[in-house]
């Protein structure tokens, strides 16, 4: 700092002499005119300390946020919290993951799905009228095959299954396929529900599942 300030001293002796020696011999300069040079130059060398001081304390204060994150990232590789949280981590992504609804192919995806429905409607003795199911990727991506490559966007393998059932009406089997569908162990929703009276009285509902692909392994011989 000490450096500094005897550099700006320099230059402001320098640019007085310059312009005395430029003026000197067109113009003498009164002592109002010396104390006001001396003035400005005072004030521009004050201004920049404190411009520098305020930089400097701003670089300081940086330095110590560093130093106090640094510590605690340290802290936490050496207690091992890291390595537990990240074993959790694994641990909840294959829970979420076996709530998805998985098989070798899109077709067999559909087949157990829609056997489950009639599976439940079954224990209720109601045959759906129709049961139509159709696939959504979630990744909206030409690179994203049907099979799906999850090497890049993590939900690149996953696509929703609707299937859209058509039943009777029969308030006992209605409540029975509501509760299976929210106990169920894969992540399933109602996404429509339409009751219709009448003569021929019907439900209409949307159910959407999630479906992840998951590729046979084979062991080569």
């Amino acid at each position: 700092m000490k450096k500094i300030l005897d550099t700006l001293l320099r230059l402001t002796g320098d640019l007085r002499a310059q312009i005395e020696t430029h003026i000197g011999g067109k113009l003498v300069l009164t002592e109002r005119a010396k104390i006001g040079i001396v003035t400005g130059g005072a004030l521009v060398i004050l201004m920049a300390w404190l411009g520098l001081n305020t930089w400097v304390g701003h670089i300081e204060h940086q330095y110590g946020d560093v130093r106090v994150n640094l510590a605690r990232l340290k802290a936490q590789v050496e207690s091992g919290a890291w390595s537990e949280r990240k074993s959790q981590s694994h641990v909840l992504r294959s829970v979420l993951q076996d709530r998805l609804w998985t098989a070798e192919t899109p077709g067999l995806a559909e087949a157990g799905f829609e056997r489950w429905i009639r599976d439940h409607l079954a224990n209720s003795k109601i045959e759906p009228q129709q049961i139509q199911i159709r696939r959504v990727p979630l990744v909206q991506s030409a690179d994203a095959k049907s099979t799906g490559d999850t090497s890049g966007d993590p939900l690149a393998g996953v696509q929703r299954m609707t299937a859209k059932i058509l039943m009777p009406f029969d308030e006992a089997a209605l409540i029975a396929i509501l509760a299976d569908i929210a106990e169920s162990n894969k992540v399933m929703t109602v996404d429509r529900l339409t009751v219709r009276a009448g003569r021929n009285a019907r439900v209409e509902m949307d159910v959407s599942t999630f479906f992840r692909y998951h590729e046979r392994i084979r062991q080569g011989g």
